[in-house]
This record gives structure tokens, C-alpha cells and sequence, in this order.
């Protein structure tokens, strides 16, 4: 799987191992019974917990040490409602799709 990034006129590219999927894996089985499942399956929850924090991974490797992450602790009761803070404070919500021919908004 990549991750790609157009900006100003450079193209950048992570690579996300299956270390990083089991990561993510072990993170969605950790977590999925404190998601709300909006009539989604367990299994279906799972995946997007697995999408999610995929995405996040790849985001923090395009940026590296210009940002610190704050939800891969599996043992937190809450999520703060952003993923990662940049070095000046500003907070980013990282948000992920697994197609992007889907006309979903969630």
C-alpha cells in the first residue's frame, strides 16, 4: 500500500509494511467494542478502525518528528478528537477512505 502526497509540484511517497498493518490490526482488536457501530458489523468496524489508523501511519510518515501522534495507545479511555499536534500546536484530524470513487461523507 502507498501513500501519496502532491504538493507543490513534488510527489512523495511512504510505504506501509506489514509491520505497520499489524500494528494497526492489533489496535482495531483492542479498540473496536469502544466504536459506535452505526449498524455496521463488528468485522466492518474493525476494517475501519484497521483504514483509519492505516492512514494515519502513512501521515505520519510523510511528516515525521514535525508532529507527535497521540492515538495508538490502545489503553486510552477517549480520543482527544484529533490524531496528531505539528510543532506550533495546531491539531490535525487525520481522515481516511478506502476508495476514493465512493460518494460517502461520514
Amino acid at each position: 500500500m502507498r501513500v501519496q502526497r502532491n504538493c507543490c509540484m513534488t510527489n512523495t511517497q511512504v510505504e506501509l509494511t506489514q509491520s505497520d498493518y499489524d500494528i494497526c490490526k492489533n489496535f482495531s482488536d483492542a479498540t473496536h467494542a469502544k466504536h459506535a457501530a452505526h449498524g455496521r458489523t463488528k468485522d466492518k468496524v474493525k476494517l475501519n478502525i484497521i483504514i483509519g489508523k492505516l492512514g494515519e501511519v502513512g501521515f505520519k510518515k510523510l511528516l515525521g518528528d514535525t508532529v507527535s501522534d497521540t492515538n495508538f495507545d490502545a489503553t486510552k479511555k477517549a480520543d482527544p478528537g484529533w490524531d496528531f499536534k505539528a510543532d506550533d500546536g495546531t491539531k490535525i484530524d487525520v481522515k481516511t477512505i478506502a476508495d476514493s470513487r465512493k460518494r460517502r461523507v461520514y
